[in-house]
């Protein structure tokens, strides 16, 4: 845009009045439609980041509700199979002590580990769902006012003569 401003200038110098009011008209409305839809795309890029936010909230949502609802069935036939391994190793008289004592261990460790992973699992749960929440946070607060650049027109540095160069060097 720079390059094209310099060459509108130069060819400007040679040009009436009238012609480079219109120029500089035509670069200000063409400056302003930049700011504007530029700043369009950014609101709409925000509003689409909310959005896509608040889904991912929601899909986590319905992952821990069935995952809770699958582990709780999952916890049901566990149990079931608890009791019924329970009331073999009462009647099995074949079985010594020690065996029944290593069934029962096992049969608490089970309990022990779905326990913990269901822990485990929940604690995942809320940590990315309070994450994308302050996402949401961040995003709904209100931005900071950022000045806006100077549109004022900048002059081109004035070139140094090769004699004042090598007098400076």
């Amino acid at each position: 845009m720079a390059k094209q401003k310099s060459a509108v200038a130069k060819t400007i110098d040679k040009t009436p009045k009238i012609v480079k009011d219109a120029v500089d008209k035509i670069t200000d409305r063409a400056e302003k439609l930049k700011e504007t839809i530029s700043k369009r795309a950014e609101d709409a890029a925000t509003g689409t980041q909310r959005r896509a936010t608040k889904v991912m909230l929601s899909v986590i949502d319905f992952q821990k509700t069935t995952f809770d609802n699958t582990f709780k069935i999952i916890g049901q036939v566990q149990e079931q199979s608890e009791k019924a391994i329970q009331n073999l190793i009462e009647d099995a008289s074949w079985l010594p002590k020690e065996g029944k004592a290593i069934i029962k261990e096992w049969i608490r460790m089970l309990r022990v580990g779905r326990s913990d992973f269901q822990k485990t699992v929940d604690k995942s749960f809320d940590l990315v769902t309070d994450y994308f929440e302050r996402v949401v946070k961040a995003e709904e607060a209100p931005k900071p006012v950022v000045a806006k650049k100077s549109t004022a027109k900048k002059r081109p540095a004035k070139k140094k003569s090769a004699a004042k160069k090598k007098a400076g060097a």
